[in-house]
């Protein structure tokens, strides 16, 4: 629920800010600071990254009204000072005054407080207290401290560090030098110290760091005077007037910017265009086979670059585009012709896709079709886009190819339809219903996006002589955009919201569960998104944890968006004994090398007992039968000499010969220098049997 939140923050000792005021600045959408370099050095130490604005006494007035209008859209904002609570002394006070006004929410968490820390520590009576802040530094300053003289309670007073002496002369000439005080500096900070007694005793106390540093409970300036008052009232007004002037020349320059009648295309030239692009027969028809084609064999070699091409040949968005203007236009013939055309689209793609993976499988499920399964919200936003900018592309005198062409690419709905056939052709249907779900989703927003931008361009209705046939048409078409809009509304809500489910998980999991005595597994698979009925299972091993930790992390979850949602904890048992994962990871990195060094052993052994690969045993026989007539057989292998100690002492090429009955004699020696060459070695040893 959106509110306005009053933020203490520590007066000086960091370790004085609250979990609570850590959590709300991390969860509001907008953090008012007094001075944002202060507090940016405190959200900094806190890892806060959350927006800043200032916020401060001279723009408290322009600013209250329009944080309040912020509130009230939806937005939670949050008030700190530079050192503790807003609106002591501090700007909040007209800002709190403004929501109250409005019937804003207004939270305020206790905390760290000056005064109070003051009043406490100075040993005086603190059960009837006035606070009095900063006073006048001129005008009605005396008279402030005649007031004051007759008050029994105990009073507050903040005061520069350089007009300290100064008050306390002031009290005591008013007020007595016998009445006890106690001034206080640097509260919980390092060099802190109050000191006690009467005014007199108090004025007369040399201290060279009081004198240079804050005294009493704050260091802030006095509240401006009511002639000051006035004329930055005066100053306001003309500060007003000179803003709306400026916005109102920034609005003019931007709309000049973003118009788009200048170079706008005739309607009837785009609408013809366009219904040209519908049709598939002939060259579109072929075009789009080969693009199936293309893509499909992309997804096959898993190439981003081949996928691409495919798309930018691709006359997919032509029936899509073609329905989503036949909705703006009332068209009830164009929209009839444009879903004929993508039915048959639809069904030629899947048939070519499906034939092209019986007789081409990958060997595995490529990454290029794995992503291709299931649609995010990221697919919503570019489908919804990406239509948008094909729709003004179309628009234009010269049609902007590249920007059709850009959008073709963006919007990707050729990869779909193609891993949707893998899935039939494999019998994998997990994989053809995420696919032609993320198509569908991927059509619906694309023709959504042209049905508004027809309409945002004001395109004429189409006329029709019979107005009963109008009024007919019209209800057909005002049907299908209702009946096509709100399901697409609630999927693209549907697929937000499990996006956003599946990254608060993310953010909760690797933040609530870093520990070194335990290590995460596999958690970001354990996601499940049901709306009320989600679940995040964790798998954890290491250290066995306590219900209590658990507890706590199920109480965290509200702080991460994820009300409702079940947690489980898995964990491995290991019998109470701690588990050095620093250790454990060394181990592990110790063994996969010494993997890796035995491989490379055994492949080089294996390459010295082995025939190289340029060497085919078919093509040495064939060699050997054509050069050696009385050649029957013969078989060559790597054979090593190993001594009586089992080293090895060398390795050479071994050669059989079994001869063919002839009258001419085997020439062995040429035999031998022939082997020598064709295996590369000197070291050859030939034996030959009949």
């Amino acid at each position: 629920m959106s509110k306005l939140y009053i933020v203490p923050t520590p007066i000086g000792n960091l370790e004085d800010m609250t979990l609570r005021a850590i959590r709300v600045l991390k969860e509001v959408d907008l953090i008012l600071a007094e001075d944002t370099r202060t507090t940016s050095v405190l959200l900094k130490h806190f890892g806060i990254e959350n927006k800043m604005q200032s916020h401060h006494k001279f723009n408290e007035h322009a600013t209250a009204r329009m944080v309040a209008e912020r509130i009230e859209s939806g937005r939670s904002v949050a008030l700190v000072s530079d050192a503790g609570m807003p609106g002591i002394s501090d700007p909040g006070f007209l800002l709190v005054r403004t929501c109250v006004e409005c019937g804003i929410d207004v939270e305020t968490l206790p905390g760290a407080s000056a005064s109070l820390t003051a009043l406490v520590q100075s040993g005086l009576p603190c059960d009837r207290f006035c606070f009095e802040g900063f006073l006048p530094q001129k005008k009605g300053r005396n008279k402030r401290v005649q007031q004051l003289a007759e008050e029994n309670r105990t009073m507050i007073f903040y005061e520069s560090p350089y007009r300290v002496v100064k008050l306390l002369e002031q009290l005591a000439e008013v007020m007595g030098g016998d009445r006890e005080a106690s001034v206080s500096r640097e509260l919980t900070k390092k060099f802190e110290q109050t000191v006690r007694g009467s005014l007199d005793e108090l004025r007369s106390f040399q201290d060279k760091r009081t004198e240079r540093r804050v005294c009493g409970c704050g260091g802030r300036k006095g509240l401006s005077t009511e002639r000051e008052t006035d004329r930055r009232g005066q100053q306001r007004i003309g500060e007003k007037v000179a803003m709306r002037k400026l916005l109102r020349d920034l609005l003019l320059y931007v709309r000049g910017r973003f118009e788009l009648s200048e170079d706008n295309a005739p309607q009837h030239e785009v609408i013809d265009n366009i219904r040209k692009g519908v049709e598939f027969k002939g060259t579109n028809l072929w075009v789009l086979v080969f693009a199936i084609f293309i893509a499909c064999l992309g997804l096959n070699v898993n190439s981003t670059a081949v996928i691409i091409g495919a798309m930018l040949i691709s006359p997919l968005m032509g029936p899509i585009i073609g329905i989503g203007l036949s909705l703006g236009i009332n068209d009830f013939e164009l929209l009839k012709n444009s879903g004929r055309n993508f039915l048959l689209m639809v069904v030629v793609s899947l048939i070519s896709a499906t034939l092209f993976f019986l007789l081409f499988q990958p060997g595995s499920n490529q990454s290029e079709l794995l992503a291709r399964t299931t649609p995010t919200t990221n697919d919503v936003f570019i489908a919804l886009f990406g239509g948008l900018a094909g729709m003004v592309a179309h628009t234009r005198k010269d049609r902007a190819p590249t920007v059709v062409s850009g959008v073709a690419i963006a919007t990707a709905l050729m990869p779909p339809l193609c891993t949707a056939g893998f899935g039939i052709a494999t019998g994998q249907w997990t994989f053809f219903l995420g696919a032609f779900y993320l198509f569908t989703i991927n059509t619906i927003f694309i023709s959504l996006a042209t049905y508004l931008m027809t309409i945002f361009l004001k395109y004429d209705k189409k006329v029709f002589v019979n107005p009963e046939r109008e009024k007919k048409v019209k209800t057909i078409m005002a049907v299908i955009v209702v009946v096509v809009t709100i399901p697409s509304i609630l999927i693209g809500l549907g697929i937000m919201n499990r996006s956003r489910f599946e990254n608060n998980a993310d953010k909760f999991v690797s933040q609530v569960f870093h520990d070194a005595n335990y290590v995460l597994v596999d958690h970001d698979s354990d996601y499940h998104y049901d709306g009320k009925k989600s679940r995040i299972q964790v798998r954890l091993i290491g250290d066995n944890i306590t219900d209590e930790v658990v507890d706590m992390a199920r109480a965290q979850m509200e702080n991460y968006g994820l009300d409702g949602v079940e947690l489980i904890v898995r964990q491995t048992d290991f019998g109470g004994n701690r588990i050095d994962f620093s250790k454990l990871q060394k181990g592990y990195t110790d063994i996969i090398d010494e993997k890796n060094n035995r491989i490379a052993e055994l492949e080089r052994r294996l390459g010295e007992m082995r025939i190289s690969d340029t060497v085919a045993m078919v093509d040495i026989s064939r060699e050997a039968g054509a050069m050696f007539d009385n050649v029957a057989s013969l078989s060559v292998g790597k054979h090593v000499h190993y001594n009586m100690q089992g080293e090895p002492l060398d390795t050479v090429v071994v050669c059989l010969v079994k001869t063919a009955d002839g009258e001419v004699p085997l020439d062995t020696a040429r035999v031998k220098r022939w082997l020598e060459v064709r295996m590369k070695s000197d070291k050859v040893e030939l034996f030959t049997e009949k």
